[in-house]
């Protein structure tokens, strides 16, 4: 698969595409299928606005395997659920046959990042553990990190694109 060049990143920040599926769920139980591009599958859910766990939860996985996550809400009731997933190929929701799975009715903002590794995750810090999305989360966005590792203002560093460079195919 083809990714454009600011979800490919440098390589600090080996896994760079990020997706939230934010939906309205009425049922009990609910199973996430994802197929990652990586040996590791990193997630977090959110229900009704409230993480259930305090970071992202990381588990190894087979490449090219798809692999499920199912969630018991242990009751029916109508929630607003959230599924941040990092690097999968592709993905999809399974529901009980009573249940029921809608897009959400209001479109949040989105908060872009463009930047180097700072913004971008680097030296030990993941992509999804930066100020953006905790600055993202607190706002109540969604956010896209088009950040790499190793620009600059002017010039980059390796085969990296400095800022200047950049603005024309990662922003326009």
């Amino acid at each position: 698969k083809s990714f454009p060049a600011y979800l490919q990143g440098g390589s600090s920040q080996a896994a760079r595409h990020r997706v939230r599926f934010r939906f309205h769920h009425s049922g009990s139980v609910l199973e996430a299928a994802f197929r990652q591009r990586t040996t590791s599958f990193t997630y977090r859910i959110s229900v009704d606005g409230l993480p259930l766990a305090a970071d992202f939860t990381t588990v190894a996985v087979t490449t090219s395997q798809t692999y499920l996550l199912k969630i018991d809400f242990g009751s029916t009731g109508s929630r607003v659920v959230e599924l941040e997933v990092v690097d999968p190929e592709y993905g999809g929701v399974y529901v009980e046959p009573t249940g029921t799975v809608t897009r959400t009715r209001l479109a949040r903002p989105t908060l872009m990042g463009f930047g180097d590794s700072i913004t971008g995750g680097g030296n030990g810090v993941s992509a999804w553990n930066t100020w953006l999305r905790y600055c993202a989360h607190i706002l109540g966005c969604d956010w896209v990190n088009t950040a790499i590792g190793g620009t600059g203002y002017l010039t980059g560093t390796g085969s990296s694109a400095d800022f200047r460079s950049r603005i024309t195919p990662d922003i326009a």
